[in-house]
């Protein structure tokens, strides 16, 4: 038998046993390490009540007497006094502690051994005692050790009469002290069994008051238990099913008595840990499938006895979902569903339920740790009134015990899709797309597009977003312009600035601007011929650059450096920025060809040097317009130039 080894700071001890339901504190949710056991309903219940004063036996070759007396709370007490005892003295005594017909196991009359013995001594007058004190289960200064450095004390319970020893179920067990004087000397622990608790502090090691002893490695409990509140300090350990419990004390410190008492709470189960939730879809659309699945994790047990006595797993299936199934699965995977347990489902309340059979918690499930799965299938309906759908689960044990998972957020989505298109359907800007959930609200735009103007829309432009994407069409048309050309002559010495009619311009496309281009307009457009006015126009012209040229000359009597053998006339090629609706403006105006005529006189056959009297200068010349000779435009006369010769010079003509 393995022993526990139980550190005491102190060197006088009050052993009390209470076990059952005598505090009601110990038996509600016991903490260990921030964890929460269930309730013993079916383990041992173990009440002590001592009310007449325990048979005491000593052996041993050091001097001793037994005393009765009274504590200070009026119950009487019966101890052993050493005699002639020293700091550090390993006495060879062993104490044994018989209270009979003390309490009851399971309503059957109990009595309780104590042995004590390796007893060290702190200083002279050592002392071991007891009291006898009724129900009264935690007044202080009760059972003590007085003087003594180390102990090692073996209790044992027996049905009353009987002398066979009580194997007890699996437990949790703390020492308490009660005395202010302990300082920073609290109860403390080695060996095995050892089950730490949250308020445990390690020490690699500890000398004793009068250094005759070091003990290493030890867990010693701070201020308040981690079972009753208070100003009690508590050490903890677990108690295995036996025959007997078997603890080794020490005084360490200063302190030169106190009082302890042993409580005792049975091991079941920890509490689970909250069941963990999640959805196979966060972002969904109407008529999607969600799949939940939460994982439950099972006790792990103390005792081989101890099992569930119910388990139901609850969820509340939202009422935007469609409920189809539900799955169980063991932690190895296995479908379970059928065996362990029934489901239901109320559709009306949207609850759905699934009951573990009682004798498959009994039989059936491990409890050691391992997680079961629960899977459900649901449809989300094609009509709902939310755009978020919630969940979450919960797992009831025991009837007592609600574990509540996390909740998962499950978004319907939904999205606007926003299309720019020309007259042929062609899309000539990128589409926009709004993204929501359903429900939401939404507003599109148009867009100012260059070479287009919005002649309509198709679609919900405003509204709410629905199951069903939603498509918003913006439809353009090209914007047309126009130019406007006024062709002329310009104005020589001898006519005025002429109007020219009959002139043709073509447009031909450079390139379109942005995206014109994709409705495929024609590239080519011819004006008008010019009125009498010169003017003229090319309509239809979408928005772009443009080369202008003039394809037919006007019907003019001239001729030169513009006319072809064609007839086609090559005039003031440029190009134009179309970029509005409203109509530009050119003028072309084409540079005349003008002639002058000179006329040089001399004599035939001696040249500037006349012969006779005759005369070079003086001479008229008559310039007519016509080959008739009846239309005259200028005489002129023939004069003597600076260098000698004779010559006359006429204004400037137009060709032709």
């Amino acid at each position: 038998m393995k022993r526990l080894r139980v550190i005491f700071c102190f060197v006088l001890l009050t052993l009390f046993l209470i076990i059952g339901g005598n505090i009601n504190s110990i038996y509600a949710y016991t903490t260990i390490d921030s964890q929460t056991l269930f309730t013993p309903s079916t383990f041992d219940t173990l009440v002590l009540n001592y009310t007449t004063l325990p048979t005491v036996s000593v052996s041993g070759s050091q001097g001793y007497k037994l005393q009765d007396g009274t504590c200070n709370s009026g119950a009487p007490n019966r101890g052993v006094y050493y005699t002639n005892t020293a700091a550090g003295q390993t006495l060879d005594s062993k104490v044994t502690v018989n209270f009979s017909n003390c309490g009851t196991l399971n309503g059957r009359a109990i009595d309780m051994k104590l042995i004590y013995s390796d007893i060290v001594t702190n200083a002279p007058d050592a002392c071991l005692y007891w009291s006898a004190f009724g129900s009264t289960m935690l007044s202080s200064n009760e059972w003590w050790y007085r003087y003594i450095e180390h102990v090692t004390v073996d209790i044992y319970f027996y049905y009353h009469g009987e002398s066979t020893p009580i194997n007890i179920d699996t437990a949790y067990l703390s020492i308490f002290s009660e005395d202010d004087k302990e300082g920073s000397g609290s109860p403390q622990i080695t060996e095995a069994y050892l089950y730490t608790t949250t308020n445990m502090v390690h020490a690699d090691s500890v000398t004793s008051i009068n250094g005759t002893r070091k003990y290493t490695d030890v867990y010693y409990g701070t201020k308040s238990g981690s079972i009753e509140a208070g100003s009690l300090n508590c050490v903890s350990f677990r108690y295995d099913k036996k025959d007997h419990l078997n603890i080794e004390l020490y005084g360490l410190k200063n302190a030169t008595s106190i009082g302890y008492h042993l409580q005792y709470t049975p091991l079941t189960a920890v509490v689970p840990s909250n069941p963990v939730k999640s959805v196979s879809k966060t972002e969904s659309q109407l008529g999607d499938t969600l799949t939940y699945t939460v994982e439950q994790q099972i006790s792990t047990r103390f005792d081989d006895s101890f099992h569930y006595s119910s388990m139901v797993f609850t969820d509340v299936i939202d009422k935007n979902l469609t409920y189809n199934s539900l799955r169980v699965y063991n932690e190895n995977g296995n479908d379970v569903t059928s065996s362990a347990g029934t489901t239901s489902y109320d559709s009306n309340a949207r609850r759905l339920t699934y009951t573990f059979n009682s004798s498959y918690l009994q039989n059936n499930m491990n409890y050691n740790g391992q997680k079961y799965k629960f899977v459900i299938s649901t449809t989300v309906k094609n009509s709902v009134d939310s755009s978020k759908i919630n969940n979450s689960s919960s797992v009831r044990i025991n009837n007592d015990h609600e574990l509540n998972s996390n909740i998962v957020t499950t978004t319907l989505k939904s999205k606007v899709n926003v299309h720019y298109v020309n007259t042929q359907g062609v899309k000539i800007a990128d589409d926009v797309v709004i993204n929501g959930n359903i429900l939401d609200s939404y507003t599109t735009q148009k867009k100012d597009i260059t070479g287009y103007r919005w002649i309509r829309d198709t679609g919900n432009t405003s509204g709410t977003m629905t199951k069903n994407e939603i498509d918003v069409t913006y439809t353009y048309d090209i914007i047309r312009s126009s130019i406007e050309i006024n062709k002329s002559l310009e104005e020589t010495d001898s006519t005025a600035k002429q109007n020219l009619a009959g002139a043709v311009f073509k447009a031909e496309v450079v390139s379109f601007a942005g995206n014109v281009g994709l409705a495929r307009p024609d590239t080519v457009y011819y004006s008008t011929a010019t009125d009498g006015n010169g003017h003229c126009v090319i309509e239809g012209l979408p928005y772009g650059t443009y080369k202008i040229t003039e394809s037919t000359i006007p019907n003019i009597a001239y001729n030169g450096e513009f006319k072809l053998n064609n007839g086609t006339q090559v005039i003031n090629t440029f190009n134009v920025e179309i970029g509005q609706e409203s109509a530009y403006e050119y003028s072309v105006e084409d540079v005349a060809k003008k002639m002058q005529i000179v006329i040089y006189k001399e004599d035939a056959e001696t040249g500037i040097i006349t012969q006779g009297d005759a005369h070079l200068e003086g001479a008229e010349y008559t310039i007519y317009r016509d080959e008739g000779c009846t239309d005259a435009v200028e005489t002129i006369t023939i004069a003597k130039n600076g260098d000698g010769t004779y010559s006359a010079t006429s204004g400037w003509y137009l060709v032709g």
